[in-house]
């Protein structure tokens, strides 16, 4: 059983449009299929099968659209299997089709034939599609190429903006404001572009007021002629606050002297500060909380007092306007000439930045130009509409493809809509979990809530209820609300969550384990590394495969040093793990090596890449050859490239090939190719779930997915952030009586307490980014089948308040504290110990794994190496960290000759032969003889002599590789018995990374290991 949902009613009568809220492990991707076999069923019957198969159009009229690539490829093979049951090839899945057996079969046939008409599909794919309706309308040609490196346009267009001469004054005065704004800084190019750079995404309105006019407004209702604005009402400012102290000074014994303080001496920083506090008291006119216990001042006084505190704001108010309409007035200019540009640049080299696309559909479609016949043309071929994790849709998403959702309900189509508001976690791109809601009404979309959790165990099931069903609409809800963090957030909360509870489907318990621990300055990355190796090692002895566990973090760094924590226990260097940077082609050693090979040979005078070749040890692979890239087409040369360098054919290698054969059918050059993997470097291979090995990944990479066991190593992340956010004011929520349209552009955060419209914005943002704070709990808590790790440090204050902005440990303990209130009749075995040290949490019962002893894996090889960071980036630090090396090519040769020769010696029978084995080794490496060089390397071997004579066996210039494709170079590995003796010879000067590099190595090795740095020029080693 998976959850099916069916979407026809009792009569059997087909439920054109719903809306389907679903939980985590409610079988979403399970209803999604099933309606697309259900949309087929209406086919058959409409277009009466047997007699015909049904028309390829007919396909294509139903699209689903997903969020992901891997969403969209488990949605196409969750139909045919569906398909395949239905036709009693395989087992049947669906409990109910309406599709005979013959007519399955006939259908998968047709399917099969056009499978490309199967119109299952990414949201940001299908955007492209509507992009190119309106290719014409937007002045670009339909075959331009999508890029999303913005970073790389917005450098273009800033060059073209610096070298428009018309435009040095205006720059000019751009960073005059940008100074007079507090906007420091050495080099006023920098300043500039660091500012371009902040506000480079902001929309442009067309109704932003101009300094000048701002001026001129201010100064009608002031009904004065000043010539220097801003000078006046500081000095007003200066002056009205002076007259408030004088009347102060004159009744200070009535006054309470704590209270009175706000309101004495007030400048700029003052009136700024309590800006909230002086609006309340003049709307509530209590002087009785300024002054002592039954003092009274006489009403003239009172009356002054309020004169002058209204006079004081109305200034700062006009002070405040100014400046920024100031900075808004500077801003747009540049932004406007920038992003004209940028344009340039995009048409120039006929590209489209893809994080655009969507917005530039939307302007065409409120513009008064009509829509494209292409446009229109796509509505009426698609007529029902299958749409995946729908919260996470943006708005300008959601208004892309609303008029074809519209022309879908009106013309007899059908739409369906999945999600779950819970699951929100991509506001930061644009994802508006409350357009659900909306749609629903707008659309008039029936709403059916799945119940069921097919994914985890009972207790994790009655845990989460517990969590997020009941003490976070009961408790937590309100004790955030107490931080004021922003207005009506608890019924947001509420609106969020109301559907949380779910009703548990697997037969077994399940377990959680969680350990919150007090903050007490002691080090917190020791307590997360130590508590995780804990977790592990328990897992293992119990029998835990390395694909049953899914560890999952708040950020993408954090992946690194998991990883380093892990690696930091002997037993566990040679764990393999799948991140999403070792699915990565481009972090791929052998791709690297293959493109910096043909960056090489299409640049052969290039000093870089002959310095990168000479560090690979690869110049001999060019020595007589001569590969002309003229006579090649780019897939053609690449494998060329490929065959010279030897390289196996594994994943990325297909990968890789995939990708250069569809940029040569696109006419794409060698040079293009090699620039498109360093631009593009999400290109991925695909990872396989039978692949044995750990899964760390962000929490919202994780998405979609399970895992038998997962861990949360670091669960302590802020749940928003106090960012500055950027957005547009009306005038009229600074001048009085003022009812005008015109806007200005500030930062929202300092004018909350001024601007009702900053205040509703800024709340909004906060509530926003807390509720996706709280998702991204959710969504991690929810990835497990059976068992639930998780680590936490919470700190509070001697009141007992957590710090600010509140955290997710914080939101968890509180969960945990509420936890008794909520389990009475949940049959849920658990223990809940609070103590000075924090909260321990254990739930639910274990069971034991197949057996596995992780001591006797051969998860390395000893012919390969390990190298975590680009080699590129590994070349390029070289130069930065051996300026000498850079300029003295000579220098240069003789650290690759050096190294050469060292591996070339391998063991050496006694001390009397260690000259003879150099000799040899010039011989062998076709080296001329130089008696400085020889002299050094004979040196070197005496210094250790020990590492070359009587040992076991030895490895030089070799690569070692794990399963998770990371690699590492090691300079000579030596074995005497169980013993391993990691070398790392230098010719530059001792470095502290060199220590760190040579660490690394160590942990490579799965024996009792000793790292020795030799620097050859000092003759100095080093133990590690």
């Amino acid at each position: 059983m998976n959850g099916n949902l069916n979407c026809s009613s009792e009569d059997n009568k087909f439920k054109q449009f719903l809306s389907i809220k679903a939980s985590a492990g409610s079988g979403k991707t399970y209803n999604l299929a099933s309606r697309f076999i259900e949309i087929l069923g209406l086919y058959l019957k409409n277009k009466n099968f047997s007699e015909g198969i049904i028309p390829t159009k007919n396909l294509s009229s139903i699209i689903a659209i997903t969020f992901t690539n891997k969403a969209s490829l488990e949605m196409k093979d969750r139909v045919m299997k569906f398909l395949k049951g239905l036709a009693g090839i395989r087992k049947n899945e669906l409990e109910r089709s309406g599709i005979s057996e013959e007519d399955a079969r006939k259908l998968l046939i047709e399917i099969l034939k056009n499978f490309e008409d199967i119109n299952v599909t990414t949201i940001d794919s299908f955007m492209n599609t509507l992009h190119k309706a309106f290719a014409v309308d937007l002045g670009v040609y339909p075959d331009y190429d999508i890029t999303f490196d913005s970073e790389k346009i917005f450098e273009s267009a800033v060059k073209l903006l610096f070298e428009d001469e018309k435009n040095f004054e205006d720059l000019i005065n751009f960073l005059n404001t940008l100074l007079f704004l507090g906007k420091d800084g050495m080099n006023g190019e920098k300043i500039i572009i660091k500012n371009l750079k902040e506000y480079y995404k902001i929309e442009l309105p067309e109704n932003v007021i101009s300094y000048t006019e701002i001026e001129k407004k201010i100064k009608e209702f002031i009904n004065g002629t000043i010539s220097d604005l801003n000078e006046y009402l500081l000095n007003e400012i200066g002056d009205l606050s002076n007259k408030l102290n004088s009347l102060i000074d004159r009744y200070y014994t009535i006054f309470h002297r704590k209270k009175i303080k706000p309101y004495q001496s007030i400048n700029l920083n003052e009136v700024n500060k309590n800006y909230a506090k002086y609006l309340k008291f003049l709307e509530n006119e209590n002087f009785d909380e300024i002054l002592k216990k039954d003092k009274t001042l006489p009403p003239e006084v009172q009356n002054l007092f309020k004169e002058l505190l209204n006079e004081i704001i109305k200034n700062f108010r006009y002070y405040v306007l100014l400046k920024y309409t100031k900075e808004s007035e500077a801003i747009f200019k540049q932004i406007e000439k920038l992003k004209e540009k940028e344009k340039d640049v995009q048409k120039r080299l006929n590209i489209v930045d893809g994080s655009q696309i969507t917005k530039r559909i939307t302007e065409i479609l409120k513009s008064d130009s009509g829509v494209p016949y292409a446009f229109c043309n796509l509505g009426e071929q698609i007529m029902h509409y299958l749409i995946d994790e729908f919260q996470d849709t943006s708005r300008d998403q959601f208004e892309a493809i609303r008029p074809l959702l519209e022309n879908s309900k009106g013309s007899g189509g059908s739409i369906f809509l999945v999600g779950d508001k819970k699951q929100s976690i991509y506001g930061w791109r644009g994802g508006d979990y409350t357009l659900f809601d909306e749609v629903d009404e707008d659309f008039f979309l029936e709403s059916i809530t799945l119940k069921s959790n097919y994914r985890s165990g009972r207790d994790i099931v009655k845990f989460n209820n517990i969590c997020f069903a009941e003490a976070l609409l009961n408790d937590i809800s309100n004790l955030i609300t107490e931080y004021n963090v922003a207005e009506n957030l608890s019924e947001e909360i509420n609106k969020v969550y109301s559907d949380a509870s779910q009703i548990p489907v697997q037969d077994f318990k399940g377990y959680i384990n969680i350990h919150l621990k007090k903050n007490n300055d002691e080090d917190t990355d020791e307590f997360y590394k130590n508590r995780l190796i804990r977790i592990l090692e328990t897992l293992f002895k119990r029998g835990a495969k390395y694909s049953d566990i899914m560890i999952l973090v708040r950020n993408n760094n954090e992946i690194e040093t998991v990883v380093d924590w892990i690696h930091s226990k002997d037993e566990f260097k040679n764990i393999p793990f799948i991140t999403d940077g070792n699915l990565k082609i481009i972090n791929n050693f052998n791709i690297k090596k293959t493109l910096l090979t043909a960056s090489f040979i299409i640049n052969p005078e290039d000093d870089f890449y002959i310095k990168s070749i000479g560090e690979l040890g690869l110049l001999t692979c060019f020595d007589g050859l001569n590969i002309d890239p003229s006579g090649y087409s780019p897939y053609e040369f690449f494998l060329a490239v490929i065959n010279l360098l030897k390289i196996e054919n594994d994943l990325y290698l297909k990968r890789f090939l995939e990708e250069v054969a569809q940029l040569s059918l696109k006419g794409k050059n060698i040079r293009e190719i090699i620039e498109h993997f360093y631009e593009n470097q999400d290109i991925s291979i695909s990872s396989s779930e039978e692949t044995d090995a750990i899964r760390i990944m962000s929490i919202h990479k994780s998405k979609g997915l399970q895992s038998e066991i997962v861990i949360l190593p670091i669960f302590d992340w802020e749940l928003y952030k106090k960012d500055r956010i950027y957005d547009y004011i009306p005038l009229s929520d600074f001048l009085e009586d003022y009812e005008g349209e015109e806007m200005i552009f500030t930062t929202i955060n300092s004018l909350k307490d001024i601007s009702r419209t900053a205040k509703s914005i800024y709340e909004k943002k906060i509530k926003f980014q807390l509720i996706e704070g709280l998702n991204l709990m959710y969504v991690a808590q929810t990835r497990t089948v059976r068992e639930l790790y998780i680590t936490g440090i919470f700190s509070k204050n001697e009141s007992g308040r957590y710090p600010t902005p509140i955290r997710s440990s914080a939101i968890l303990c509180e969960m945990l504290n509420n936890f008794e209130k909520y389990e009475d009749g949940s049959n849920m075995d658990y223990t809940l110990e609070q103590n000075e040290m924090g909260i321990f949490f254990v739930c639910g019962e274990l069971k034991d794994f197949e057996s596995k002893d992780i001591s006797k894996t051969n998860d390395y090889k000893m012919n390969k190496y390990y190298l975590p960071d680009s080699i590129l980036f590994r070349i390029r630090k070289s130069f930065i960290d051996e300026p000498d090396i850079e300029d003295l090519r000579e220098g240069m040769k003789f650290g690759t000759d050096i190294h050469k020769l060292l591996s070339i010696i391998k063991k050496i029978d006694d001390e009397e032969n260690i000259e003879a084995e150099v000799e040899n080794a010039f011989k062998r490496a076709h080296s001329l003889y130089d008696s400085k060089m020889y002299e050094i390397v004979v040196n070197t071997v005496r210094d250790l002599k020990e590492y070359f004579i009587d040992i076991d066996d030895c490895w030089t210039e070799k690569e070692f590789v794990t399963k998770s494709g990371n690699i590492f170079r090691i300079d000579r590995i030596v074995k005497k018995g169980n013993f391993f003796y990691i070398i790392d010879y230098k010719t530059g000067e001792p470095k502290e990374e060199d220590r760190k590099q040579v660490d690394l190595y160590r942990r490579l090795i799965p024996y009792e290991t000793t790292g020795i740095i030799y620097y050859i020029k000092k003759g100095e080693k080093v133990y590690v």
